[in-house]
């Protein structure tokens, strides 16, 4: 390649990365609302443009490697005298009436003074304390409905280590049906709760 090629098409490949992102309207013009159809036909060459759906309501125009075409919705409002998003999903991963609907939600809790973002944290981190809560009381059901042999088998090999493997043990417990001996209570007192 000559020095006089290869400049122009760095030059070229610069300016096309430089390129100046564009706010793009539907068909019907500002204050109008995009349509699946629209959305449908967008062109890979929008790659980092932003669409404007109003309400406050904005898409970035996302290009995949293999030529999909994406667009990320976000609200736009203020908090605390900046400007800050709360994403609201991509389409058509997600329904773009679902997205406006989530932008509606997002609109009321600004209006009654709740920061979306810190709701979506909020309500994530109490889910995430129910599923918690689940499974504690999965895991003390499960402790309450131990056998004594299950408890004394937990103890056997988790809890006591006799130079004889526990076999002294072992027999006393099966001798006396599953009942402690006189000599072997001293050791049970040594048993951590539910093992």
């Amino acid at each position: 390649m000559e020095a006089n090629s290869w400049c122009t098409h760095q030059c070229t490949h610069q300016n096309a990365k430089l390129k100046d992102h564009m706010t793009r309207y539907p068909d019907g013009g500002k204050g109008k609302k995009w349509t699946v159809r629209e959305l449908a036909v967008i062109k890979p060459e929008w790659d980092g443009d932003t669409l404007n759906d109003s309400d406050g309501l904005f898409g970035e125009v996302r290009v995949s490697s293999n030529n999909v075409v994406s667009v990320s919705f976000r609200y736009g409002f203020k908090w605390h005298g900046k400007k800050v998003w709360h994403y609201c999903g991509t389409y058509p991963a997600s329904n773009l009436a679902e997205i406006r609907v989530i932008r509606d939600s997002a609109r009321k809790q600004v209006n009654d003074g709740v920061d979306p973002r810190a709701k979506k944290i909020a309500d994530r981190i109490e889910k995430q304390a129910a599923i918690d809560e689940t499974i504690s009381l999965a895991n003390q059901k499960k402790a309450a409905n131990l056998t004594f042999q299950d408890l004394f088998d937990t103890w056997i090999k988790n809890g006591v280590s006799r130079k004889d493997g526990n076999k002294a043990l072992k027999m006393s417990f099966n001798k006396h049906g599953g009942r402690l001996s006189p000599s072997s209570r001293g050791f049970f007192q040594q048993m951590p709760e539910y093992c």
